[in-house]
């Protein structure tokens, strides 16, 4: 995604920092999502505590497919 939105800003008629803060701009708030996402993932799937791996173990069991899907669309649904 980045490489495709950077050369649609250089590619306009912008000066070069001009463009290159556009895109900064642009790819700001879904770049955020998807570092906090996996921040979050991260954590979850790193516990150490018994009963909190058991209580997650046993969310994700029965956590609706729909839902889970709806998560992962998130993050890999391109932005182009």
């Amino acid at each position: 995604e980045d490489a495709v939105w950077l050369a649609r800003y250089l590619d306009s008629p912008r000066d070069t920092p001009s463009a290159l803060r556009a895109f900064e701009s642009h790819r700001q708030e879904r770049t955020s999502m998807i570092i906090k996402s996996s921040r979050q993932t991260g954590r979850m799937l790193h516990l150490s505590n018994p009963i909190a791996v058991s209580l997650r173990n046993l969310l994700l069991k029965y956590m609706p497919r729909s839902f889970v899907t709806r998560l992962q669309m998130r993050t890999i649904e391109d932005d182009l």
